[in-house]
C-alpha cells in the first residue's frame, strides 16, 4: 500500500516551490493567487494553508496596507471556496 502524504507536507512543498516568487514583492501577489488556485483544485481546507501562508508573508503588512490579504482575496477560485477563504482571513 502506498504511503499517505500528510496534506500539510503538500502545502509546505508548494510554498517552498514558490519561495523565490513569494519573497519578491513584485511577484508575490501572483504567486499567492496561483497557490490559492492550486489549493482550490484539490479542495484543500483553507484553515490548512491560509494562516500558514499569511504568517509566512507577514513582513509584507504595513499598517492598513495588506497586500497578502488582497492577493489571497483576489484569487480566481470558485465562489464557495472563496467564501471559506474569506472566513479564515476574517478570523486572523
Amino acid at each position: 500500500m502506498a504511503d499517505v502524504i500528510p496534506f500539510n507536507t503538500t502545502i509546505d512543498a508548494k510554498i517552498d516551490q514558490k519561495a523565490h516568487l513569494l519573497t519578491d514583492p513584485t511577484t508575490m501577489p501572483e504567486a499567492v493567487r496561483t497557490l490559492a488556485v492550486e489549493c482550490s483544485r484539490i479542495r484543500a481546507d483553507p484553515m490548512d494553508w491560509v494562516p500558514m501562508l499569511y504568517g509566512y508573508l507577514s513582513h509584507y503588512r504595513q499598517g492598513q496596507k495588506d497586500p497578502v490579504r488582497e492577493a489571497i482575496a483576489s484569487a480566481q477560485v470558485p465562489a464557495d471556496y472563496q467564501a471559506e477563504i474569506d472566513d479564515v482571513l476574517n478570523s486572523l
